[in-house]
């Protein structure tokens, strides 16, 4: 899957692929922790013959949840070949806050989720950028006053969650309400407004 997924990322110029790192299947933490370091190191050299960086989102898996966790896996791999994938919004769904996460792993931040949201009756509901908990200024604030400089990219859940099995009414009318907002994410990102045009 790695090395055909990486092919396809080629054919676009892509040279970084997201992972998880794993459920833990029953397995207790030690175990659990063995089994994603084995797994990540051997795919992470392949990624590395095929000239490709894998991404560890701070989502679902061992490693997701918990800073230290992420640095522990990065250490533990030792590979350049293998870097972090930072969503702003995955703490309000995975139940830790953002920025102390960002703050612990942000030499190793490679690529950014840009997703907000709220907790509403213990689970996340996803909105505009901005208009939600996930004090998404202050995180891209402190990404870029550190000189990150990759990529954001929009992770809207607004309209469509194909892997929950859920679809918004409405869908056009959300869809260009969180258009609506790219421009303003563009001026937080950059420092400067720019007229709509």
């Amino acid at each position: 899957m790695l090395r055909a997924s990486a092919r396809a990322a080629g054919e676009v110029g892509c040279s970084r692929l997201r992972v998880m790192s794993y459920p833990s299947d029953g397995r207790p933490e030690p175990a659990w922790r063995a089994a994603v370091v084995e797994r990540m190191t051997a795919l992470t050299a392949v990624a590395e013959q095929l000239g490709m960086t894998l991404l560890v989102e701070n989502c679902a898996g061992w490693a997701g949840a918990d800073p230290q966790r992420a640095l522990d896996l990065l250490a533990d791999v030792g590979n350049p070949a293998l870097r972090l994938l930072f969503d702003t919004g995955n703490g309000l769904e995975h139940g830790y806050a953002a920025l102390p996460f960002l703050e612990a792993v942000l030499p190793h931040v490679d690529h950014v989720h840009v997703k907000d949201g709220h907790r509403v009756r213990g689970r996340a509901v996803f909105g505009l950028p901005g208009a939600g908990q996930a004090r998404l200024a202050e995180c891209v604030g402190l990404l870029v006053g550190a000189g990150y400089t990759g990529w954001f990219s929009l992770e809207p859940h607004v309209a469509l969650f194909p892997h929950l099995g859920l679809a918004e009414a409405d869908p056009a009318r959300r869809v260009q309400a969180y258009a609506d907002c790219v421009q303003a994410f563009r001026d937080l990102v950059t420092g400067v407004p720019v007229a709509a045009g």
